[in-house]
């Protein structure tokens, strides 16, 4: 019946449901109803029999492309050119599975997942930049603190990109850009004072959570510490609670010459983000 209808095992294999495909008919019932849409009549199921002379070899089996040369409705030679060609029903065969059972439900629900997706990135981007806000305001209770700046992909308006995701790549739809962490530059005079960054930073975060349910890490909050006056980039605050910790990210060079200063390797702050524009000044 594929045959008949021009379908290749290509598409066969394409249109083979995924597990978390469940409202897909399986590829035997699809080929059915596509048969019977097609002739008008139910497809009939040939039946083996131990009496029927097996083929010699397998390739009797294989039906030349250009059998469907003169057979009408299969080819665009055809004189009946309402009906479309074997690379048209393949194109057709495709649509069909993608809104079968019920009409439409495969499209519209990854129009909808992705949505969805789209909605949840904003909505991160949102709980982001409160995030920042309340860590800002703790940090500007600090003395030696001079200036704070949000910079990154939360502080600019998200950009579209390729999916992450295979199924959503395959519907060739861009999706919006998910915020992973908040920058923070921190223009700081006193380097006595990373230590109670530190703690501003936690007890921000927990007031962010007690009051808005909403859950930051401290560690999804990146704090690079600026020089006032020069914009030098010093290093970035770090995570651990005690310096040094004896990780292997400790070992890098010049990392806790000033204690609580993280460095990494090779890395270099690209002092563009800060701009106008591209940055956000919150106090």
């Amino acid at each position: 019946m594929a045959k008949e209808l021009g379908l290749n095992p290509r598409s066969l294999i394409k249109n083979t449901p995924s597990p978390n495909q469940r409202w897909k008919l399986p590829v035997k019932q699809w080929i059915h109803k596509l048969y019977e849409g097609k002739t008008g009549k139910p497809p009939v199921t040939k039946r083996h029999n131990s009496q029927t002379p097996k083929r010699k070899h397998a390739a009797d089996a294989l039906v030349p492309l250009q059998v469907y040369a003169g057979e009408p409705g299969l080819t665009g030679n055809s004189d009946n050119s309402s009906h479309p060609t074997i690379t048209d029903w393949d194109e057709y065969a495709s649509e069909l599975w993608d809104n079968n059972e019920p009409s439409g439900l495969s499209e519209s629900l990854l129009y909808r997942e992705i949505r969805r997706e789209n909605q949840r990135a904003q909505k991160r981007q949102e709980d982001f930049r409160l995030a920042a806000r309340y860590v800002a305001q703790a940090f500007g209770q600090i003395a030696g603190v001079e200036k704070v700046v949000l910079f990154g992909s939360v502080a600019c308006p998200l950009r579209e990109e390729n999916p992450r995701y295979r199924k959503y790549r395959r519907a060739g739809i861009p999706m919006l850009h998910e915020c992973k962490d908040i920058d923070l530059a921190v223009w700081l005079s006193d380097s006595d004072r990373l230590k109670a960054l530190q703690k501003a930073r936690s007890k921000a975060l927990n007031n962010l959570w007690q009051e808005h349910r909403i859950g930051v890490a401290h560690h999804q909050v990146d704090v690079f510490i600026m020089e006032p006056g020069s914009d030098r980039y010093l290093g970035r605050l770090c995570t651990y609670n005690q310096c040094p910790k004896g990780k292997p990210e400790c070992r890098v060079a010049n990392c806790g010459s000033i204690p609580l200063l993280r460095q990494h390797e090779d890395f270099k702050l690209n002092t563009s983000a800060l701009m106008s524009g591209k940055s956000t000044v919150l106090i």
